[in-house]
C-alpha cells in the first residue's frame, strides 16, 4: 500500500513539475508578446502624431496657399504610389 501512494505521489510530482515548466514558459511568451503589443503601440501613436501634423498642414496650406496645397497633393498622389 505504501509503495503505490509513493508511485503516485511520484506520478502526480512529475506531473506538476512538467505542468509548472509549461506554465512559466506560457508566461514568458505572453510577456514577450505584451513587450511587442507595447511597442507596436507606441509607434502607431507615433505615426498617428505624425499623419496629424500632415493632415493639419495641409489643411492651413489650402486656406494660405490653394496653388502650393494642390501641388502638394498631386505630387503626393501621382508620384509617391
Amino acid at each position: 500500500m505504501n509503495k503505490i501512494l509513493l508511485v503516485i505521489a511520484l506520478l502526480m510530482m512529475i506531473l506538476y513539475i512538467g505542468k509548472r515548466h509549461q506554465y512559466i514558459r506560457l508566461e514568458e511568451q505572453m510577456n514577450q508578446t505584451q513587450r511587442i503589443s507595447d511597442s507596436l503601440r507606441s509607434e502607431l501613436f507615433t505615426s498617428d502624431v505624425q499623419l496629424n501634423r500632415y493632415q493639419m498642414t495641409l489643411e492651413l496650406m489650402r486656406e494660405n496657399d490653394s496653388t502650393c496645397s494642390i501641388l502638394f497633393e498631386e505630387i503626393m498622389s501621382m508620384e509617391t504610389e
